[in-house]
């Protein structure tokens, strides 16, 4: 019998999913109800009947006001020392995290807490996901590049600086808000022991995923991976599944 601490099998991840959507399905059909509220999409008319759609404002309205108005926070954080001679550098840790905390939230198109609030709002249930971005760690295990044969200093100085301003700059953490229908877990356990995230990658950002778990001898790093192949078009949406639990990942 499997477990969930053992290496999972395409099928397997695929059992997983089909079950907590059967759980989720009827929350899910009540949510998608909600979000044709909030996106001002909900049918006014009978189907067929050729008149005019004006939708009001005021559920999205609702929502957002409550968000933006009262909902307002500003998150603080504290870094209790082992010793209190070194609450320095305790609290030097305190701005630091401050500091990840305001770049993240710069990176995604939207503000993850204020999507949560607006998803606690919707449908009392939120998901907030802390993420490593895969491109940006396996940047950080790049060597110091070194001049090429025939190329110039000027270009190589050029190349140079841009190397060290990305590494200095470099901010792997991401934190996102999905769709609470995106992402599956059992609701029936306060601390789910696993997770599945329904989503669309595009195919060049799969093969770039998929590229940094190998080094330069193409072997692969940790774990198992196999390479995505792009196909004819790069930019094109592949419907993907991704797969967390304690042990695994995938």
């Amino acid at each position: 019998m499997p477990s969930f601490d053992d290496k999972p099998t395409i099928e397997y991840i695929k059992q997983q999913a089909k079950n907590l959507k059967d759980v989720w399905r009827e929350t899910h059909n009540q949510w998608t109800l909600c979000d044709t509220y909030y996106d001002r999409t909900f049918p006014l008319w009978p189907a067929g009947m050729d008149r005019p759609v004006v939708h009001p404002a005021t559920p999205k309205s609702l929502i957002d006001t409550a968000v933006d108005q009262m909902m307002g926070h500003s998150p603080t954080y504290e870094r209790f020392p082992r010793d209190i001679s070194k609450k320095e550098q305790a609290d030097s840790g305190e701005k630091a995290l401050a500091a990840i905390f305001r770049q993240t939230a710069l990176l995604e198109s939207e503000m993850a807490q204020e999507t949560v609030k607006k998803h606690m709002l919707l449908y009392g249930y939120a998901v907030l996901e802390d993420d490593l971005d895969s491109n940006d760690l396996a940047f950080h295990r790049q060597p110091k590049p070194e001049m090429e044969t025939g190329e110039t200093k000027e270009d190589f100085d050029r190349r140079l600086a841009l190397y060290e301003h990305k590494r200095k700059t470099l901010m792997p953490f991401r934190n996102r808000a999905p769709h609470p229908a995106d992402v599956l877990m059992d609701p029936t356990h306060k601390d789910p022991r696993v997770a599945i995230k329904i989503a669309q990658w595009k195919a060049i950002d799969l093969k770039e995923i998929t590229d940094s778990r190998f080094d330069e001898e193409g072997n692969v790093k940790r774990g198992e991976a196999e390479r995505f192949e792009i196909g004819d078009d790069p930019f094109k949406l592949i419907d993907c599944m991704e797969y967390w639990t304690e042990s695994w990942h995938a």
